[in-house]
Formats: C-alpha cells, structure tokens, sequence
C-alpha cells in the first residue's frame, strides 16, 4: 500500500475515532460529572483527541505485506502508544483522579476495538465485491473460450 493510500485510511480512521470519543465522552460525563458544563472550546477537544489518537497507527505502516505475527505485535504496540499518547495527554494537562483515568483507559480500548471492527466489516465489503466481480469475469472468459 502506498502511503498515500494509508493517509487516506488513517484520515476515514480519524472520522470514525472523533464520532466514537464524542459519544465515549457524552456518556463518562453523564455518569461521572453530570454537573460539569463546557463551552464551546470543548468541541476541538475531540477533534484533538482524534488527532493524537490516529498517531499511534502509522506504526502499522508497511510497504510490503506484513505476517500475521508482524500485524499483531504491531497492533498491540499501537494501542499501547494510543493509551500511552493519549493519558499521558491528559495527565499532563491537570488530570489527576485515578477513577477517571482508568475509564478513559476502558474507553480507548473499545474505541479501538470498534474502528478496528468497522475496518474489517468495510474490507470485508470490499473484498466480497471484488470476489463477485472476479467469478462474473471468470465466467464471462469461459464463456467466450467455449464459444470460440
């Protein structure tokens, strides 16, 4: 894949993080501080968040296929430079309660678990078009050979 392909992935990735964290954070503030109110400078913080959290991924980036193994171990470092990019972030920036802290933690994980399902349901997609497309010309191919 070339990397201007992956720029375009890492940029639906983007999209998809910043709708989940804005949901991950309507509902940690309903159940955690329901009497905490924002102004408007709230809506770059998931916009922010978004940009840090598609950072991790370019270690995923190969140029040559990789092996299931190398996919792994490059997963598991990404979601642990995604949890160690973004609480640290937020550790830095005057958040300190330990409870809070762990939640985001919780959240990060089922976000990325969640872009990481809609990427494979997209690919899945993808592929069974390309499939479907492959036996429709395989057939068409038989057919002109048999009619020759």
């Amino acid at each position: 894949m070339s990397f201007k392909e992956y720029l375009k992935e890492m940029a639906a990735s983007y999209f998809m993080i910043v709708t989940l964290i804005d949901l991950a954070m309507l509902l940690m503030g309903i159940s955690m501080e329901k009497d905490v109110r924002f102004g408007y400078e709230a809506f770059l913080l998931p916009l922010l968040y978004g940009f840090l959290g598609v950072l991790p991924s370019l270690v995923l980036y190969s140029r040559k296929e990789l092996s299931i193994l190398q996919l792994m171990l490059r997963k598991i470092l990404q979601l642990c430079l995604l949890e160690l990019v973004l609480l640290s972030f937020l550790y830095i920036n005057g958040l300190r309660d330990v409870k809070i802290l762990l939640a985001v933690a919780c959240s990060i994980i089922i976000i990325c678990g969640v872009v990481s399902i809609l990427f494979w349901l997209l690919d899945l997609k993808k592929s069974s078009q390309l499939t479907r497309k492959l036996k429709d010309f395989q057939g068409r191919k038989q057919q002109e050979n048999r009619s020759l």
